[in-house]
């Protein structure tokens, strides 16, 4: 399988690459990046080939690729996915699937057009107890559902992931934005950096959401913290969103999802993001008990990058895909809107 590169930051370096290093018949053709000292090295490091300066001059040498890996900042996401779609090379992202909502559109709109896949990476969905909670979910092990609570205070999501590998990853992101006071919510900034946040940083758990649950009716409230919070309608029961910022340096990392039926309750506690081959911790309780459940111990990461690849290989359509990200992106704006809008 001929993979292409675009990007050679951190989330490159430290999860995607590594992953794909680990998957049989891989062979990383080039890399396409616009710090050519950056690619220089990683492409020493891994016999990568071909450095090409952008996702456009790399996209049309089409003829060397079966797939694109793209990992870059989510604003430079359009740009550097449709040149492969207009080239027929499917493509695996990271979330979300663009910076705005316009450009998230841009791409499914040529994704459809081309027929040329776009999966985007979240990983969630590829964590062993994940899928497990999902298949208990539809076989009605805890009956229907009446309540669920997805909780993302964050922490240290790396856990020394920066210092596996001798390259220097990038320049660490931005600080986001400080803790929202109501004083605030008049202004435009903050609303339009309340939108970044949750596309940034929760969409993963929106996602989450609406992998195990389905899709909300709307959304009951909202608020933008802090925390930030949203009561999701689902008809029957509601669901609870509520994120935030750890307010302490190096706390540990706080991710869960509980949800609650009317037969029993599952409890998600999910692993840091870079805590290697590490999965969620799931946990059933029914009337007869509570069973903490073996799962796997795979990589999210590594399973996502090789269900994508063997989608490739068969002809088939990855998901998550364009319209899921889109729907995502549609679900954080809804969010947000409620939260700066008068409250009854």
């Amino acid at each position: 399988m001929r993979v292409g590169l675009v990007g050679a930051g951190g989330m490159m370096q430290i999860t995607h690459l590594p992953s794909l290093l680990q998957i049989a018949d891989v062979e990383l053709v080039a890399i396409a990046e616009l710090d050519r000292a950056r690619a220089e090295a990683l492409a020493a490091a891994y016999g990568i080939p071909r450095i090409l300066d952008s996702a456009e001059e790399l996209a049309a040498h089409a003829e060397l690729l079966d797939c694109a890996v793209v990992v870059t900042l989510k604003e430079h996401h359009a740009a550097a996915i449709i040149p492969f779609l207009e080239a027929g090379v499917p493509v695996f992202t990271e979330k979300p699937l663009a910076g705005s909502r316009a450009d998230a559109e841009k791409i499914h709109v040529a994704s459809e057009r081309t027929g040329t896949p776009v999966m985007v990476g979240y990983m969630r969905q590829f964590d062993p107890a994940v899928q497990l909670a999902k298949q208990l979910l539809e076989k009605g092990s805890i009956g229907d559902v009446r309540f669920a609570q997805f909780r993302d205070f964050g922490g240290n999501w790396q856990m020394g992931a920066a210092t596996l590998h001798s390259l220097p990853i990038a320049p660490p992101p931005a600080k986001l934005p400080a803790a929202f006071s109501a004083s605030s919510l008049s202004q435009p900034e903050s609303i339009e950096r309340a939108l970044t946040e949750w596309i940034e940083v929760w969409v993963h758990d929106v996602n989450l959401m609406r992998h195990l649950l389905g899709d909300p009716q709307g959304v009951r409230y909202a608020s933008l913290g802090p925390p930030r919070l949203a009561v999701l309608d689902y008809g029957a029961h509601e669901t609870v969103l509520e994120v935030g910022r750890s307010t302490y340096a190096n706390a540990p990392w706080d991710q869960a999802a509980t949800i609650y039926g009317t037969e029993g309750r599952i409890d998600l506690v999910h692993a840091p993001p870079l805590l290697f081959r590490q999965p969620s911790a799931l946990t059933l309780h029914t009337p007869t008990g509570s069973t903490r459940l073996d799962v796997p111990a795979r990589e999210a990461f590594t399973e996502e990058i090789r269900y994508f690849l063997r989608c490739v290989q068969q002809g088939s359509t990855p998901t998550p895909d364009t319209a899921e990200g889109v729907a995502d992106f549609a679900l954080c704006e809804e969010i947000v809107g409620a939260a700066t809008q008068p409250q009854s």
